[in-house]
């Protein structure tokens, strides 16, 4: 699953939770036409407008699920955040003050996923 929101800085991030990893990446959309040709330069890959770029690896973090099946808590280090109303292409997360803050899939949201680019360490992002 990758949630997605817009950024205030107008950049589309999506966040993947799977087998205990969780990723955070970026969107290439039309705007990151340059982007995407710099690191299809510097990988040697086609990278494309549509494809996700890897920004982060998360590890040391924990998914509490609550007996529904659909809600629970995720924690990172210190901070904790409560999700609910999970599905196969939606959840919302609660911040701090209990603001709710839907997330949805990558497609629902209207953006397909064409690829996933995930730099090696020596391609600077």
């Amino acid at each position: 699953m990758y949630p997605s929101s817009l950024t205030g800085e107008g950049r589309i991030v999506a966040i993947k939770i799977e087998n205990g990893i969780m990723e955070s990446y970026f969107y290439l959309t039309d705007d990151n036409k340059e982007a995407a040709e710099t690191f299809t330069v510097l990988s040697g890959e086609e990278v494309k407008v549509g494809f996700l770029v890897l920004e982060n690896t998360i590890e040391g973090y924990s998914v509490e699920m609550n007996e529904d099946g659909v809600s629970g808590v995720i924690s990172i280090g210190e901070k904790s955040f409560k999700f609910k109303n999970l599905t196969e292409d939606s959840v919302v997360l609660c911040d701090g003050d209990d603001k709710e803050i839907p997330f949805y899939t990558m497609e629902k949201s209207g953006y397909p996923v064409k690829g996933v680019f995930r730099p090696k360490p020596s391609e600077e992002l």
